[in-house]
């Protein structure tokens, strides 16, 4: 066991080391505690003989830099990094549960069911990464945990790239672990894409369905890496189902195609290789798939593979044993001739026949009853008993195109993603048919015209994961109508990228933290008859999107009813905000905000805040009784037409910093600190 200067019991920056539960040649890992919250947590250390090496010190930054940019469920997060005389120290929460590699130890293969839960996962903490630019590297059994429910967290970034970024290996270094090296990991180590992390978590998936690695050496006496390497390089992948027969074939051809030698011959995004595991998990036994699979190429050599890298190679190696053959099923089986038979006369012919047809008859029927139930449907059913499907995922994968989903009253544990028009109905009151995604979204939607009515969407999140939002519109036209949506995360509906998203008589509402509703980068999004509450703002909108709030109410948020940032426009008709803390509305940062027959009151601070060159144009709008000014217009624009701005503890309308303020039509009345007043930069005019 390497030196170690770290002891139970010894404080390292705010925190007390409890326990060793991990060690290796580049570091420890240790479970500690925060000494002022009694949070518990794991704590990683560099080795102290590379604590003072430049190059390993950087890379340690390096990779609490790479993990802390990511946020996201089923990736192990950065609370902390700091350096003392004892090393450099990164400090991330405390999974209860296991590596991957130790549940492999006790039990390999694993069941299906418990290894594609695990693939989901890590797929979506890889297709998340790879969004964010960044590339793993390692990804293999001993840098996956997986907790007491099955899931699977992606952690260990050490030796990832940030694409456009430094990469801090020497010349000629492939960095990695070789039985889940890619093959152009292994030739070109500085000329990689994320289609590397595909392959790992290609051999990953292999060897938890196999019980062992796609390449493997149990021969003593010869260089193990270098063999292992060879045959990512230059032997097809065997078959899993040669290690567990028991697997089925659809399944199998997703592995071999994961682990194809050409990177364009691969999966090639981590989301297709998801979408494709779904389907073979799914897939009913006895129908047909056709998986198209890559051509089979005798090896990849560095012409094959693309340009070479300017490092030196060994010139005439010695003589080493060759790479043992792994049994392998050919991708296209031949022709079986059957052997020659003597001609058996008519009768005997007519009667067999018969016979034949009376015995395969219930065969024929059984096999048209099974394609009937593997095409299509219109219409599904899903329930905890006497229903088509238990789980929304298995409906989703059934259901056509245009088709409907009858949810029966029941609280379902699942992370859904549509991406075709269908629509999912619940069956009895809204509070009856639940979709938790604990820490992954409840629903993300992507398809062109998705209808959700009358459920109740939450993410709550689990203990040490920072939860995401229960709705996320990522594209297309939802429509989501007399549904509940509750998260504890940043937001509890997030709507970004293309969606045009339609909300009816929903209940939006966040809990513990964040804001009820984001709506961000081009996304846009109406709100007709919605009661909104946040825990801290209501409706957010920003970076170029625009949302439209109608006859509807935003309540209880402790800093903003509605926020309008970064070029964002919010348009409010008929819309109440009440009882707000900081703010009723605050628009900043150039965003726009035009409202008309709506209501400010009973706020804790200021009814209308216009900041930071925003406009404002409020019409026909109530703004009274709230704790701080009416309306406060810094370096701003607002127009007030038809505006009631009454009993609010500070002034009725306050312009200063350069702010420019138009009153037509409008009563100013019982505000304690006066009804107007500009500072010498401003103006307030009333017509």
């Amino acid at each position: 066991m390497p030196f170690s200067v770290l002891r139970t019991g010894q404080r390292v920056g705010h925190y007390l080391l409890e326990e060793r539960i991990g060690v290796g040649g580049m570091g420890e890992v240790w479970k500690g505690r925060h000494e002022l919250l009694a949070r518990p947590v794991a704590i990683k250390s560099i080795a102290p003989h590379l604590a003072f090496d430049p190059q390993f010190a950087s890379r340690f930054r390096l990779e609490a830099k790479a993990q802390a940019a990511l946020v996201h469920p089923r990736i192990v997060s950065v609370n902390d990094f700091f350096s003392v005389p004892e090393g450099f120290f990164l400090v991330m929460p405390l999974i209860s549960g296991e590596s991957l590699e130790r549940r492999l130890e006790r039990v390999h293969p694993l069941p299906v069911s418990d290894a594609f839960a695990i693939a989901v996962d890590i797929l979506g903490a890889l297709e998340y990464a790879h969004g964010k630019g960044v590339i793993h590297r390692d990804v293999k059994p001993s840098n996956i945990l997986v907790d007491t429910q099955g899931h699977g967290y992606l952690t260990d970034f050490g030796i990832a790239l940030m694409i456009g970024q430094q990469r801090l290996t020497q010349t000629g270094a492939s960095i990695g672990t070789p039985h889940y090296m890619s093959p152009e990991q292994i030739l070109r180590p500085r000329q990689l894409d994320h289609r590397t992390d595909i392959y790992s978590f290609g051999c990953v998936l292999f060897e938890m369905l196999a019980g062992r690695p796609p390449f493997d050496v149990t021969t003593e006496g010869v260089d193990a890496d270098f063999v292992v390497k060879e045959a990512h390089l230059r032997t097809p992948a065997p078959s899993p189902r040669a290690f567990n027969p028991a697997l089925p074939h659809s399944l199998e051809l997703v592995i071999l195609r994961a682990l194809a030698k050409q990177p364009e011959d691969r999966y090639q995004t981590c989301g297709a290789f998801a979408s494709a595991l779904t389907s073979a998990a799914l897939e009913p036994i006895g129908t047909a798939t056709t998986v198209v699979l890559p051509a089979v190429r005798a090896a990849m050599t560095p012409n094959a593979a693309g340009p070479a890298p300017q490092e030196s190679t060994p010139s005439s190696p010695e003589p080493r044993p060759p790479v043992p053959t792994e049994p392998v099923l050919p991708y296209v089986a031949e022709a079986v001739q059957p052997a020659p038979a003597t001609r058996p006369s008519r009768r005997s012919s007519a009667s067999s026949v018969f016979v034949l047809a009376l015995l395969a008859a219930p065969l024929l029927v059984a096999l048209g009853l099974l394609v009937l139930w593997a095409l299509p449907a219109s219409r599904l059913t899903v329930g905890l008993e006497g229903a088509d499907e238990r789980s929304l995922g298995a409906a989703l994968a059934r259901v056509r195109t245009g088709g409907t989903i009858t949810v029966f009253p029941g609280v379902y544990r699942e992370s859904v993603r549509i991406e075709r028009d269908v629509e999912l109905v619940a069956e009895g009151a809204r509070a009856e048919v639940v979709i938790d995604g604990r820490s992954a979204p409840a629903v993300t939607l992507k398809s062109h015209r998705a209808t959700l009515r009358g459920l109740t969407l939450r993410t709550l999140g689990e203990a040490g994961n920072a939860p995401a939002a229960a709705v996320r519109g990522r594209g297309g036209e939802p429509l989501l109508e007399d549904c509940t949506i509750t998260g504890s995360g940043e937001a509890a509906a997030r709507l970004e990228g293309t969606s045009l998203a339609t909300l009816r008589r929903c209940r939006v509402e966040s809990v513990d933290m964040g804001d009820a509703m984001v709506v961000e980068g081009q996304a846009r999004a109406l709100l007709e008859g919605c009661e909104v509450t946040g825990a801290r703002n209501g409706v957010v909108v920003r970076q170029d999107a625009a949302a439209t709030l109608r006859a509807g109410a935003v309540s209880a948020c402790p800093a903003a009813g509605v926020q309008v940032l970064t070029r964002g426009l919010a348009i409010l008709d008929g819309w109440r905000i009440e009882r707000c803390g900081q703010t009723g509305i605050d628009i900043g940062g150039g965003g726009k905000l035009h409202m008309r027959l709506g209501t400010v009151r009973g706020g804790h601070g200021v009814g209308l805040l216009v900041r930071e060159q925003a406009e404002a144009a409020v019409e026909s709008t109530e703004i009274a009784d709230n704790d701080g000014h009416g309306v406060d217009v810094v370096g701003a624009q607002a127009k007030l037409v038809g505006c009631t701005i009454r009993s609010n503890g500070g002034r009725g309308v306050w312009a200063r910093e350069g702010a420019t303020v138009i009153i037509e039509q409008s009563t100013l009345t019982g505000n304690v600190r006066g009804q107007q007043l500009a500072d010498r930069s401003s103006t307030i005019r009333k017509q």
